[in-house]
């Protein structure tokens, strides 16, 4: 469920700002993990670890805005902040640790009526977590990531 708020403060700047709730609390549970036919003659025929998961809901705030320099060219920016849904007592290193902040910059130029070319930045900041679990020992998990995007669009 989400809800998003635009307002034009002047002909060149649009600001924007968006709330969206996604409900994991229902939907990630529990996580089912089957293992069968081994490579070792020793381990089991068939492994299962079942495991909660407990996952909470998740609330994602964004706010930016986008800037028309002139009649070709349009600057945007925001950044986006969602909390981890994962609590940290069952995250795991089979999940994913996810970024809870992106700040993004891009730009679009329209380079004939039917041509446009784009191009954006997208940086989450550097997140780690330690692990101590049974099965995983002594661990930790990183993330950092810097995107880039580009992009051609033809309009017909």
């Amino acid at each position: 469920l989400g809800v998003g708020v635009r307002y034009t403060a002047s002909p060149r700047l649009t600001l924007v700002s968006d709330l969206t709730w996604l409900q994991w609390s229902k939907s990630m549970r529990e996580s089912r993990l089957t293992a069968r036919e081994p490579d070792d003659p020793t381990a089991d025929a068939v492994y299962r670890i079942n495991a909660p998961l407990a996952w909470r809901d998740m609330y994602l705030f964004a706010i930016g805005g986008l800037y028309q320099w002139n009649d070709s060219t349009v600057l945007r920016g925001g950044v986006s902040y969602s909390r981890q849904p994962v609590p940290k007592a069952t995250l795991d290193p089979l999940l994913a640790l996810t970024a809870e902040t992106t700040v993004s910059a891009g730009f679009s130029r329209r380079l004939s009526p039917e041509w446009e070319g784009a191009a954006s930045v997208a940086w989450q900041p550097p997140k780690s977590i330690d692990y101590e679990r049974a099965g995983f020992g002594s661990s930790r998990e990183y993330w950092n990531a810097a995107i880039l995007y580009f992009g051609l669009i033809r309009r017909w």
